[in-house]
């Protein structure tokens, strides 16, 4: 049988903005069911009516003529390389290509990288483990202090070496075990962003704490997958980071308002060809909204009033990084492709068919059911 995401939604009530990126919620168990016998009926009539009436796919236990969906186990490998084509556009290959000599050389246990001058190295080595090698960012750094010199970059460790490797080869199997366990062989990249979005609902907690007195050199997207929890600097490295794992082009985008503490924020990828705006923070704790799921430009400005023109893409050194890595127009957001399904909550999918299936409030409260087929917007 065909896996399927198929989640109970808690109902809870739409979050609402405080400071930076902290929504208030209602504690949800996301794993309790505070469902009525409607939603299940409502939902199960539509699945229902559904697979009767459509006629792309096929059902869960009928084939197709290329035979049935099959799970490979371990079908996902860990990629020590992953890097967003975004970070080579604004970037350039100097930086790609020091970053792969710095990851190598972690792994081998080395002291120094190649690298081709000053700037590179001070850039790369912030930015890019931070993005792209969760658990490498968390442990090594820039060594302030003669730490470039003829084409050659010093990495600073903070933990003995056998150590941050043990700390690697766990990272490593973690992360094909998330993949894995939530996502199939053949998901489409439309898919495996739900997929993953709903995982990080039903997985992760907001942590207020670390919001109010965590400075950001604290803040790593390794914590949000060892201690399942973090804020929005956090779950938008690891959500990225789990698609570019999974294949999926994805970074971050950041933006601040005038009133903002701390300002927020979220993930940036490519899906079918198109790009859009994923908050992961804020699907926490709200009832699977899909309100900032695959948003475009006018949507992130709708529900948190962040320009576009004002967010940083790919880096995290605030006006600086604009400064030097401006964000270009062919950046925006324009695809509306998935707006009607911004009013609702995620209930399941069914990969099979193209089938996103999703419910709506009426004026009473009342669950109402609701299709969406997202099958052809997958060519």
């Amino acid at each position: 049988m065909n896996k399927k995401i198929n989640s109970m939604i808690a109902l809870a009530l739409t979050a609402s903005m405080l400071t930076g990126c902290v929504k208030t919620a209602v504690p949800t168990d996301t794993t309790s069911t505070y469902y009525t016998s409607a939603v299940e009926t409502s939902m199960t009539e539509t699945t229902a009516t559904s697979s009767s009436e459509t006629t792309t796919g096929t059902s869960e236990t009928e084939d197709t003529e290329a035979g049935p969906r099959q799970k490979k186990e371990g079908h996902y490998k860990f990629k020590d390389h992953v890097y967003p084509k975004y970070m080579d556009e604004l970037m350039g290959e100097k930086i790609h290509e020091a970053y792969d000599n710095y990851i190598d050389a972690v792994l081998a246990g080395e002291d120094y990288f190649e690298c081709a001058d000053q700037e590179t190295y001070d850039w790369m080595t912030g930015q890019c483990a931070y993005a792209c090698y969760p658990v490498i960012a968390r442990y090594t750094g820039t060594a302030y202090g003669g730490s470039f010199k003829d084409g050659k970059g010093k990495i600073r460790y903070d933990i003995p070496k056998d150590e941050l490797k043990k700390k690697i080869e766990d990272f490593k199997v973690l992360i094909e075990d998330i993949l894995n366990e939530t996502l199939e062989d053949d998901y489409s990249d439309f898919e495996k962003a739900l997929a993953l979005y709903i995982y990080f609902a039903d997985n992760y907690t907001y942590d207020y704490d670390a919001a109010d007195t965590f400075s950001s050199d604290q803040l790593w997207g390794y914590r949000v997958f060892t201690e399942k929890t973090g804020i929005c600097q956090e779950f938008s490295i690891a959500y990225s980071y789990l698609l570019l794992q999974a294949g999926v082009d994805a970074t971050v985008m950041s933006g601040k308002r005038s009133y903002d503490k701390m300002g927020h924020q979220w993930s940036y990828a490519t899906i079918n060809g198109k790009y859009y705006q994923i908050d992961p923070t804020y699907v926490l704790g709200s009832g699977y909204s899909l309100a900032y799921f695959l948003m475009d430009d006018a949507q992130r400005t709708e529900q948190d009033t962040y320009v576009p023109a004002k967010c940083i893409l790919c880096n995290h050194y605030g006006e600086e990084g604009k400064k030097i890595f401006k964000r270009d127009k062919k950046y925006d957001c324009t695809d509306t492709s998935y707006k009607e399904i911004w009013k609702g909550s995620f209930y399941s999918f069914d990969p099979d068919k193209n089938i996103l299936y999703y419910l709506t409030y009426n004026d009473y409260g009342d669950p109402v059911s609701n299709t969406f087929d997202y099958g052809a917007l997958e060519h």
